[in-house]
């Protein structure tokens, strides 16, 4: 064989492993930032044993590592108004245990609600360490005498899970890398099939 003919071979060969590579880097961007799976738990909201809302507990169905994620708690709260209750107010307090996962924000919150209104409480959750953890999330209402009464304490197991050992923003950066290669390869094939 020549060696025109042994190049042209190369390169023909090369631009077919561009591919693979530009097509698997593609696929793995996309299955590494694709949106997680996402768990919704309605509970009654339960106050002097009536209820009297909703309680909306959503979480992702496990972390990624290194990633971060958000775990959701959305307080209804619709008081009986045969009860002339339409003035009534509920000083809470929250807080998620989630072993050594990094929560923010940390320790208890605060917030007032009033009746026939809602109120968000979001945590963003990321872990470096794979396995599972077991979590809470507590939810307490505040008297004005600063006596808590609990109104939730939920339990939870959660997982995260790495991308083949590794952490997937650091995946995604080797999938963009693998990908910006494939294309370096194949644009000039490309280029000239055009040009013919």
């Amino acid at each position: 064989m020549t060696f025109f003919s042994l190049y042209n071979h190369f390169m023909k060969w090369t631009h077919y492993l561009a591919v693979i590579v530009l097509f698997l880097s593609v696929s793995g961007l996309i299955f590494t930032s694709w949106p997680l799976p996402v768990s919704t738990t309605e509970i009654p909201l339960i106050i002097n044993d009536r209820s009297q809302g909703t309680l909306v507990l959503s979480m992702p169905g496990f972390l990624r590592l290194g990633d971060k994620s958000k775990i959701g708690l959305i307080v209804e709260f619709s008081p009986d108004n045969s009860d002339n209750d339409s003035d009534a107010q509920l000083q809470l307090k929250d807080r998620l245990e989630l072993g050594a996962v990094q929560v923010s924000p940390k320790g208890e919150g605060r917030t007032r609600i009033n009746a026939n209104s809602k109120a968000v409480f979001v945590w963003e959750v990321r872990s470096y360490i794979p396995g599972k953890y077991s979590g809470l999330v507590w939810l307490f209402e505040e008297s004005p005498a600063g006596e808590d009464s609990l109104i939730l304490g939920r339990s939870f197991q959660m997982e995260t899970r790495s991308f083949l050992g590794l952490r997937y923003p650091l995946a995604r950066w080797g999938f963009i890398g693998f990908t910006i290669i494939g294309l370096i390869l194949v644009l000039p094939a490309l280029l000239r099939r055009q040009r013919s």
